[in-house]
């Protein structure tokens, strides 16, 4: 207990020096990792970023392409379109009513507006230009 602080004690010549030479040899290991490491990036970035964009570039416009000629294929195809065919023609057997109804949405739709069509041009008296009427005679 009656040691100094910061005092180191003396070691034995031996033990010091398997200690400096664990110590470089841990160095040159890690020196090697890190020449491995430091010319793996340099083969991989040593392209340049403009290599790498191109490259990014023309996977994008062959992806794009490929989408494309894709689905032409699929709407040209014969077969797409007798599978199309024979699924309108299994819907028609099961449900025949569904295919043109009487009272659709849009048949409602326009038929709701008559009566609203029909009081415009009754208030304007039955003339194409009432509008032209009107601001004449204010």
């Amino acid at each position: 207990m009656g040691e100094e602080p910061g005092r180191v004690e003396k070691s034995p010549p031996r033990a010091v020096r398997r200690l400096e030479s664990d110590i470089e040899r841990t160095r040159r290991v890690l020196a090697d990792y890190v020449e491995e490491l430091d010319r793996r990036r340099h083969r991989l970035t040593g392209r340049g970023p403009v290599a790498i964009a191109a490259a990014a570039a023309a996977l994008v416009v062959l992806g794009i392409g490929a989408a494309v000629v894709l689905r032409r294929r699929s709407r040209r195809a014969p077969s797409a379109q007798a599978k199309m065919l024979l699924e309108a023609a299994r819907r028609f057997s099961r449900h025949p009513e569904r295919v043109a109804r009487e009272n659709g949405a849009l048949r409602k739709a326009a038929l709701s507006l008559v009566p609203i069509v029909a009081k415009a041009v009754l208030s304007r008296g039955g003339h194409a230009n009432g509008r032209r009427e009107r601001r004449q005679r204010r």
